[in-house]
């Protein structure tokens, strides 16, 4: 099985590609405008393997009763990166796309220990694929391809 997931955001996007349960392919999308994310991601240069995934899995924006309004404007524009990326990775005649809350994979966890449990679950080819990614990367981006890599064990069960 194919999985594409998705942790989407209007300055850096995270994706991560699985199959048969491993990590295959991770990346960070960079834009700087909404648009440029947009348009990122209706072009993003992943292998030929994730063609067409099984599943396309994205975490979906939700706003808690303790952010209240202020969070409202910058979350309607990760939706429109959320609904572009189901777009743009969904297309497939059989793939199914499902939207996950952050509370229902992640749970309330700080970031940084959310983080590092979810780098522990990769093995050692795994870890190879992800460090490949990383190596050149800011410190304070890394966080949204771990989000993309989490959600990924996730839907498959680790």
């Amino acid at each position: 099985m194919k999985i594409c997931a998705v942790d989407p955001g209007t300055k850096e996007t995270g994706l991560a590609l699985f199959e048969d349960g491993k990590l295959k392919h991770c990346k960070l999308l960079r834009a700087k405008t909404l648009t440029g994310m947009i348009s990122e991601l209706a072009n993003v240069d992943l292998p030929a393997l994730f063609d067409e995934p099984d599943v396309v899995i994205v975490e979906q924006p939700t706003i808690y009763p303790r952010d209240g309004a202020k969070k409202s404007n910058a979350l309607i524009k990760v939706s429109l990166i959320a609904g572009a990326a189901a777009s743009a990775f969904g297309c497939g005649t059989w793939t199914a796309v499902n939207f996950v809350e952050p509370r229902t994979w992640k749970g309330s966890v700080p970031k940084d220990i959310h983080n590092m449990r979810t780098l522990d679950k990769l093995d050692p080819d795994e870890l190879l694929v992800y460090t490949e990614r990383t190596l050149y990367m800011p410190v304070g981006i890394v966080h949204n391809m771990v989000d993309a890599i989490g959600l990924g064990l996730y839907e498959i069960g680790r």
